[in-house]
């Protein structure tokens, strides 16, 4: 006698392509089916975390607590940044694009090594993974500072002019008006300050400097005025990238030396 086993009520597999793994699993289970292996796999149309792929497909009449697999997107995959640091910014754009990325914000700045309208750096760097379509931002060279002499070592500013500049800076860095500099008030007026320097030019160890202790000569008539022709960016240009109060109290220091 033959007989025929019940396989239990038959499940249609709902469409979960297109859901996002939560909501494709509540689906799933929600028929009286399980969920199965999920993997995931790159793919350039189907939004990461959603699904691509399911086994058994829609509509598929299985059993009660049938596994389901699904195939979930992890998005595009990336591509590799191309080294483009040297290049003219034509030639990066051209290798930027041709990766399958797009070309981010282009800044200048002067450059005393790399030539005018080559990249100087970019971000991100040569070699990282970006998604397709990603920026990829440029600092191009304006060629050399025309403030700097190229090649040439910046002159170095006369007594006059430092004692200018630092006159000028006593008055901003004394934030209290009590006339004298603590080296916090310093600090925060040059940040390129050494307590070193600092100590040096406190020469009564008190902690503090004073305008006689800068060799600023009220008497003189010059207390925070600037020589004829002097100007804060023509010694800018003179001094390069040093920063000028800094070393204006450095000069001071070794001026005083000198005279001693």
């Amino acid at each position: 006698m033959a007989l025929l086993v019940s396989k239990g009520p038959a499940v249609v597999v709902p469409n979960v392509v297109g859901q996002t793994q939560a909501s494709a699993t509540t689906l799933i289970t929600g028929a009286g089916l399980t969920l199965g292996t999920v993997t995931e796999a790159y793919n350039a149309t189907v939004p990461v975390g959603q699904v691509i792929s399911q086994t058994p497909a829609a509509d598929t009449s299985v059993s009660a607590g049938y596994a389901v697999d699904l195939v979930v997107s992890k998005g595009p995959q990336p591509v590799s940044v191309p080294n483009v640091v040297g290049m003219t910014q034509s030639a990066a754009q051209t290798a930027i694009t041709g990766a399958d990325l797009a070309v981010g914000t282009v800044t200048e700045a002067y450059s005393a090594t790399v030539p005018a309208g080559s990249v100087i750096s970019q971000n991100p760097a040569a070699g990282a993974q970006a998604a397709p379509g990603s920026s990829v931002s440029l600092v191009v060279s304006k060629g050399p500072d025309p403030g700097e002499g190229e090649g040439e070592p910046p002159l170095a500013p006369t007594v006059e002019e430092v004692h200018a500049l630092l006159a000028a800076g006593f008055n901003a860095a004394d934030t209290n008006g009590d006339g004298r500099i603590s080296y916090a008030e310093a600090l925060a007026a040059i940040p390129g300050l050494t307590l070193a320097v600092f100590n040096e030019l406190d020469t009564d160890g008190d902690g503090a400097l004073g305008r006689a202790e800068l060799g600023l000569d009220e008497e003189a008539g010059c207390f925070g005025c600037q020589k004829s022709g002097f100007t804060l960016m023509n010694l800018k240009r003179r001094l390069g990238d040093l920063f000028l109060a800094g070393l204006a109290l450095s000069l001071l220091a070794v001026v005083g030396r000198r005279k001693a």
